[in-house]
């Protein structure tokens, strides 16, 4: 693994190697306390349209360009939950009152699909890796009745 927190405690900027290895994977930019700008290497607590703009990006350019989700908070994870608990200590879940599938009318259109991300197609391909137990199958590839277990006394 690379040293990226170690970068970011000395406050020098993710290069080389390392960098790559993000773009490869972007979910790994996003640290407990920090996120590594992809452009620059540099590590903030927030990536800020105040930043990206130095590299002539917006935050949704920047998703789009290095494959995150749309609604992927661009923060160090320990400063999402911070906002997420005064969220949730201010009721702010009950004041809102848009839901996107209704008010848009493009979304309604497309029954909700939507498209997706590097990130998400990372996510859902890790998963897949995962070892489980898996529903056993016959010669067709059909489930197959999982064997049952009879007791002897």
């Amino acid at each position: 693994m690379y040293e990226i927190a170690a970068a970011h405690r000395a406050a020098d900027a993710v290069a080389g190697p390392m960098l790559e290895a993000l773009w490869r994977d972007p979910r790994r930019a996003i640290l407990e306390d920090g996120i590594v700008c992809l452009v620059c290497g540099r590590v903030f607590r927030h990536l800020t349209n105040t930043h990206l703009a130095h590299h002539d990006l917006t935050s949704e350019g920047y998703k789009q360009r290095f494959g995150y989700n749309g609604g992927r908070s661009l923060m160090a994870h320990a400063v999402r939950r911070m906002h997420a608990d005064n969220a949730v200590r201010r009721g702010l879940a009950q004041m809102i009152r848009r839901r996107p599938i209704v008010a848009d009318p493009a979304l309604r259109s497309r029954g909700g699909t939507r498209l997706r991300a590097r990130e998400e197609w990372l996510s859902r391909r890790d998963a897949g890796r995962r070892p489980g137990v898996r529903p056993p199958r016959d010669a067709s590839g059909r489930f197959a009745a999982a064997p049952t277990v009879v007791a002897v006394s």
